[in-house]
């Protein structure tokens, strides 16, 4: 009779399937460094799947919180612990460093650091403790607004006569052109 049983345990843990190691499913909610799953398999709901595969729960490294409802790939760690590795949509996106960090929500991006510099294509702006900077390859708007001081300060309206309205200096006239020119140039 043990021998009876002994060969049917064998039998049901030997019929056992192993549990794919990559699986797809549904986000169903998200709470701090965790979120539920549905699987699309339409297996049971998977509680505390993690969303980042980092133990120590430090406060550096990538966070990217999946939008309930969106469609997620995860990952198995071990018999009990799961992952998100990619998710179709996302709430935010935490990107944190020892010096700053970067926190990309659906309608804005925070960047802490510092020094932040952006560039598109021939411009660049730089923001740091000193002020911020705009600039192009040519041209730096520090430079222009210089510029603009310094040309108001020479400014030499021409008077006919005393008391006659006062028409401007044609050289006044062509500098500030210059000037509203590379402004226009430089800002939009």
């Amino acid at each position: 009779m043990s021998d009876i049983i002994r060969r049917a345990i064998k039998e049901i843990a030997g019929s056992k399937q192993p549990r794919p190691f990559a699986f797809t499913a549904e986000v169903a909610e998200v709470e701090g460094e965790v979120c539920t799953l549905f699987p699309s398999d339409g297996g049971p709901p998977i509680y505390e799947v993690r969303l980042s595969p980092v133990l120590d729960g430090g406060s550096l490294g990538i966070r990217a919180y999946p939008k309930p409802g969106s469609q997620a790939l995860a990952v198995w760690l071990d018999e009990q612990v799961a992952c998100v590795l990619e998710a179709s949509e996302y709430d935010q996106i935490l990107i944190a460093m020892p010096n700053g960090s970067v926190n990309i929500e659906e309608d804005r991006i925070t960047i802490q650091a510092d020094q932040v510099i952006i560039e598109g294509g021939t411009y660049t702006v730089d923001l740091d403790g000193s002020g911020v900077g705009i600039s192009s390859a040519t041209d730096s708007l520090a430079q222009v607004l210089s510029a603009l001081v310094q040309q108001l300060q020479v400014m030499a309206p021409i008077a006919a006569a005393p008391g006659s309205p006062c028409v401007p200096n044609p050289a006044d006239v062509a500098a500030f052109s210059l000037i509203s020119t590379r402004l226009q140039n430089l800002l939009k």
